[in-house]
């Protein structure tokens, strides 16, 4: 159970969200939490998190004007995890009505209906979807990349050419297949937030979105484009004033795309759900899910599934769904970032959105402001401060020690993990009872290997 509650800086309630059940926290309570934050800074420190007995609270204060709050009842999560997740419901709010807003609103009341447009967007960052992991790792989820890719990332090319655009992409199930180069220079915190956005308004034929980007573009308003090709079939495009909707659904799209349509089928159906990679026999059998992240790019690539036993004994147990598999390796995932493997950490431009503001506009043309983007040494090098993180005894529980873990497995009933970190890569698996402890490791190993070989994935 938890709750977020967003305050003025003066101590003004804006809204209160509950979230599994936690019943909504009395007026005394949010004055409580909100008093002892500002007592802090009126005597030189700033209180981030706390844990109690019985759950945790968070507080982050934004631009000198909004203050969010998250709790958790019967939930231990670190101070890292706390403000990692504010900076998540900070962006979402930036991205649906910009920082304008919040920086030069006039009246408390205008600010709360505001904020209201932004609701379903935060409420994602909350939800219990197991399916739904971008939240939790920080990263957009994506489907492995084939040989099919390149033909219909020229097809992609060609239909943002026409459309004067730079950022585009191609998604299959909500999970992207391929984009552009300027899609990708977008922050990891921008691409996960955009995605997580598309899937909570649901299938439509086509949409025509105003949004900001929390860190290239805070002050400037963007338009989202999404197109619907097929049934699971997805385009995505940012644009500034031009093209119209019309315009792009009943022209470019036809002329640049309709002849895509064939690949993208043809590219969910070689990465079928819910294992979404190709040739499944490829992974042992032994294991029932997985979870790929590579930090530096900002990628994450994951699936479950319920394997045949020849045997009639019920291999699956004690999972009776795809649903439970999600759950359980969503659970051992997350424990493994925060406890393990430090928690997951932004690319180098993210949280811009909370500090100086930018504004570009992002397109082509006269006026256009490159989005702030990290070069792959400067995401290594924040790769490299998130590890050092995990010596800091009041962040992990780690002793400062220095030393970082590469691999951690657990043993349950029913089912076995094991966690690895390696170059660029982060793997969860988890595997049928039936794998021996001992097996574990080179099973996992051999996991990785397939997952990020060159002809399956460009991870």
């Amino acid at each position: 159970m938890s709750c977020l509650i967003g305050i003025t800086a003066d101590g003004v309630p804006l809204f209160v969200r509950s979230y599994h059940g936690m019943p909504q926290p009395p007026f005394p309570a949010i004055g409580s939490l909100s008093g002892v934050h500002m007592y802090g800074l009126n005597n030189g420190f700033v209180l981030k998190g706390v844990s109690v007995e019985h759950g945790c609270v968070g507080w982050k204060l934004f631009h000198q004007k909004v203050l969010l709050i998250v709790a958790f009842d019967r939930e231990q999560k670190p101070e890292a995890m706390l403000q990692f997740l504010l900076d998540q419901v900070f962006d979402a709010i930036v991205l649906t009505i910009g920082v304008n807003e919040i920086l030069l609103c006039k009246t408390t009341e205008r600010l709360k209906r505001s904020l209201r447009s932004a609701y379903r967007l935060v409420d994602a960052l909350f939800s219990h979807d197991p399916r739904s992991v971008g939240p939790m790792t920080g990263a957009c989820e994506c489907l492995p990349e084939l040989r099919d890719a390149a033909v219909l990332q020229e097809y992609l090319g060609a239909f943002l050419c026409a459309a004067e655009s730079n950022y585009g992409a191609v998604a299959v199930r909500g999970l992207l297949a391929v984009a552009s180069e300027g899609w990708w220079s977008l922050s990891h915190s921008e691409r996960m937030t955009i995605s997580l956005l598309v899937r909570t308004l649901g299938p439509c034929s086509a949409q025509d979105i105003p949004i900001y980007l929390p860190q290239a573009s805070p002050t400037v308003p963007h338009r989202l484009l999404t197109l619907r090709l097929a049934r699971d079939v997805e385009v995505w495009m940012l644009c500034g004033p031009k093209p119209l909707l019309h315009e792009v659904e009943h022209d470019l799209l036809a002329t640049h795309l309709n002849a895509s349509i064939s690949v993208a089928l043809n590219y969910g159906a070689a990465t079928p759900a819910p294992f979404n990679v190709p040739q499944p026999g490829r992974i042992d059998d032994g294991v029932l899910g997985y979870l790929l992240v590579n930090r530096v790019v900002g990628k994450s690539l994951g699936g479950v599934r319920l394997v045949a036993d020849p045997q009639g004994e019920g291999a699956n147990e004690p999972f009776a769904t795809a649903d439970d598999v999600w759950r359980a390796l969503r659970a051992f995932s997350e424990r493994c970032m925060v406890v393990v493997f430090g928690c997951p950490f932004r690319d180098a431009t993210s949280g811009a959105s909370s500090g100086a503001e930018a504004a570009g506009s992002v397109g082509s043309g006269e006026g256009v402001a490159a989005p702030a983007t990290a070069t792959r040494g400067q995401a290594e090098r924040s790769l490299a401060a998130g590890h050092a993180a995990l010596s800091d005894p009041h962040a992990n529980g780690f002793p400062a020690n220095g030393h970082i873990p590469l691999e951690t497995y657990a043993v349950n009933k029913g089912y076995k993990t094991f966690g690895l970190q390696k170059g660029n890569y982060e793997l969860y698996a988890l595997f049928s009872n039936r794998v021996p402890v001992f097996a574990l490791r080179g099973l996992a190993h051999d996991t990785l290997t397939q997952l990020a070989s060159s002809d399956v994935s460009s991870f």
